[in-house]
C-alpha cells in the first residue's frame, strides 16, 4: 500500500531531552523519573542548588517536565529567580528546551519578562532563545512586556534582539495600545524608536492615540503626537482620538489634542515612515555606552546608564545596556 494512502493518527507530545548515547535503559530511566525525584527536583532548581542540579542531569533526568502543583517547568522556575545566570546554562546544557512551555502555555523567556528579570532574560537570549516564542494566546515576550509594564529593560533587550514588532491578540490590539491603555510611557518611546506602527488599528479601528483617549493617558497621547501621529484617523464609529476624549469625559486631554499643530512634530533629520519618532537623548546614551562596551569587550556585557531626561521632563530609571560585540 503506497504510503500516501495510509491513514496514520496524530498525536502531539511534549518534547523530551535528546541523549547524545542511550545512557540508561527503560528500567532506569523510569526509576530515575519517579515524583519524588522530580519533585527533589523542582527544590533543588528553587534553592539554587546548581551542584545536585548538575548530578541529576548528568545520571539522565530529564529536565523537560511540568511540575503538578504549579505548571511550572524546570527552565520556567529558574527564569523568575534571581542570580539564575549558572542554573540556566547547567539546565540548558543537561538537555532543557529553550522552547518548552509550562502548563499555562509560557516559555522561559515569558516568564523572565513578565518577572522583570533582566538578567536571566539576557542569560536565554544569549543561549539561543528567540525574542518571538508565542504563548498559548499567541502574544510574544515583547507583547507581555508592553501589557505588563515596571523596568522597561527587558523590553529594550528584546528589541534590541530583533524582536518582531506588531503582534496583536484575539481583539486586534498591538504592544503600542496596550502600552497606552496602562501609560507605560518608557515602553511606548522603546517600541517607537524601534519602529513600532503608531497608526496600527484594533477590531474597532482604535489607533493608539484612541486609546489614549478612551483611557486619558495623557503622557503617551503627548509622545505619540510629538512623534507625529496622526491625530484625525477615525475608528470604525468614524470618531477621532479627540471626539474618544470627549465622549469620555477627559476634557483635559481632549484639549491637548485639539490644539496639537503638525508644526509641534518634533523628528530627527533623515527619519521616515513609521520609525519617524525620533531617538530621545536617552536612546543616544544607550547607544553611545553599547558601542563603547562592544569594542572594549566583544561578549555578554551590561553597561550602566545614568539617569536622564528626555524632551517630556520625565527622568529615565536607570538600567543597563547589553551589548553582544555588535552595533545598534
Amino acid at each position: 500500500m503506497p504510503f500516501s494512502a495510509l491513514s496514520l493518527p496524530e498525536q502531539f507530545r511534549y518534547k523530551r531531552r535528546v541523549y547524545a548515547q542511550n545512557l540508561i535503559d527503560d528500567k532506569q530511566f523510569a526509576k530515575l523519573h519517579t515524583k519524588a525525584n522530580l519533585k527533589k527536583f523542582m527544590e533543588y532548581v528553587q534553592l539554587h542548588n546548581t551542584e545536585k542540579v548538575a548530578r541529576l542531569l548528568d545520571k539522565g533526568l530529564d529536565p523537560n517536565f511540568h511540575d503538578p502543583d504549579s505548571g511550572e517547568c524546570p527552565l520556567s522556575l529558574a527564569a523568575q529567580l534571581d542570580d539564575a545566570t549558572d542554573l540556566l546554562k547547567v539546565l540548558r546544557n543537561g538537555g532543557a528546551h529553550l522552547d518548552f512551555r509550562t502548563r499555562d502555555g509560557l516559555t522561559a523567556v515569558h516568564c523572565a519578562t513578565r518577572q522583570r528579570n533582566a538578567a536571566a532574560l539576557t542569560t536565554l537570549l544569549d543561549l539561543g532563545a528567540s525574542p518571538d516564542y508565542k504563548d498559548s494566546r499567541g502574544l510574544t515576550p515583547l507583547y507581555h512586556s508592553a501589557l505588563g509594564g515596571g523596568d522597561a529593560l527587558c523590553c529594550e533587550l528584546l528589541l534590541h534582539d530583533h524582536a518582531r514588532l506588531g503582534t496583536a491578540d484575539e481583539n486586534g490590539w498591538q504592544e503600542v495600545h496596550q502600552a497606552c491603555r496602562f501609560g507605560h510611557v518608557q515602553h511606548l518611546e522603546h517600541l517607537l524608536f524601534y519602529g513600532a506602527n503608531m497608526g496600527a488599528q484594533n477590531a474597532s479601528g482604535n489607533t493608539a492615540l484612541h486609546i489614549c483617549a478612551l483611557y486619558n493617558q495623557e503622557s503617551c497621547a503627548r509622545v505619540l503626537l510629538f512623534r507625529g501621529a496622526n491625530k484625525d484617523v477615525r475608528n470604525y464609529n468614524s470618531q477621532t482620538a479627540f471626539q474618544v476624549a470627549i465622549i469620555a469625559g477627559n476634557f483635559e486631554l481632549a484639549e491637548v489634542i485639539k490644539t496639537h499643530k503638525d508644526s509641534d512634530v518634533g523628528r530627527v533629520k533623515g527619519q521616515q515612515g513609521t520609525r519617524g519618532s525620533g531617538p530621545s537623548v536617552f536612546h543616544f546614551i544607550l547607544a553611545h555606552k553599547a558601542v563603547q562596551l562592544a569594542h572594549s569587550k566583544p561578549r555578554l556585557m551590561y553597561a550602566r546608564v545614568k539617569e536622564s531626561k528626555h524632551s517630556g521632563g520625565d527622568a529615565r530609571g536607570k538600567g543597563w545596556q547589553r551589548s553582544r560585540g555588535k552595533g545598534l
